[in-house]
Order: structure tokens, then sequence, then C-alpha cells
């Protein structure tokens, strides 16, 4: 039997992105909806640049491209 330590190394807990985050090492692709979140942030932003009198056709051009919509 080997004896080795029961508490993961550092190297064991970080992940590629460098994110130190143990619960990010038990998430399954499958279960996050990245499109949703990209969404979000493009809606969230496009309406920020809208009250501020800025274009947002850059933000639908790339909402376009990442295969999502943006409803402004």
């Amino acid at each position: 039997m080997y004896a080795s330590s029961v508490k993961p190394s550092v190297k064991e807990v970080e992940d590629v992105n460098g994110i130190h985050n143990p619960a990010y090492q038990y998430l399954s692709i499958s279960i996050i909806d990245w499109k949703v979140d990209i969404v979000k942030c493009l809606m969230c932003e496009a309406n920020n640049r809208l009250e501020n009198g800025m274009s947002a056709q850059f933000l639908d051009t790339a909402a376009r491209q990442l295969g999502c919509t943006i409803s402004v």
C-alpha cells in the first residue's frame, strides 16, 4: 500500500486556464449554457450603450458571429 497525502497538490487542483477554485473541477461542460450567458452580457452592454447614446451595431454583429441574437 502506498502512503500519500489525501490533500491534493496545487498542480492537481490548478485548471489549465489557471483557475484555482476546486468547484470548477467538477462542472460538466454539458451543463454550462454559454450562449445564454453571452446573450445576457451582450444585452446588458447593448442597453448600456444605447442609454448613453452610443451605437450597439458591433455588438449585434458579434452576437451573429457567435450564433446568438440580441434584441434591443
